[in-house]
């Protein structure tokens, strides 16, 4: 595959990604819970306990904010992120749970794929 082809692959990728929902969390939040330190993070390699207090990088790679806990249904099920963000990049400051799913972890690198536009009618998380 040819670097232009695999640049337009991306790029339809990306564009494919932007059109697609952000699930929201708050109709299920009412009910949700801290999960158990110990519980697994799919797709993370980690656990909840180590992905507390990483710090999140934005799409441009700026540190937005930082995880405060990790929540799910039950104490073994994570499901969101609550990140508390510092008002940089257009986020605005204070606390959301963000399902995993917004974010990706490479290297020891936590980045959400979502934009400070993308979580603007997320509420805000009161716990």
């Amino acid at each position: 595959m040819s670097i232009k082809s695999l640049a337009l692959t991306t790029i339809t990728a990306l564009s494919l990604g932007a059109m697609v929902a952000i699930p929201s969390v708050s109709a299920q939040s009412a009910s949700w819970v801290e999960v158990r330190k110990d519980a697994a993070l799919a797709g993370w390699n980690t656990t909840a306990g180590m992905a507390t207090n990483m710090k999140v990088l934005g799409p441009t790679g700026a540190e937005v904010g930082k995880v405060g806990e990790i929540l799910g249904a039950d104490r073994n099920s994570p499901a969101a992120a609550v990140v508390d963000f510092t008002g940089v990049e257009g986020y605005r400051q204070g606390k959301t749970a963000i399902p995993l799913e917004q974010f990706t972890l490479a290297d020891g690198i936590l980045s959400l794929r979502s934009s400070a536009s993308d979580l603007a009618a997320m509420p805000a998380w009161n716990s």
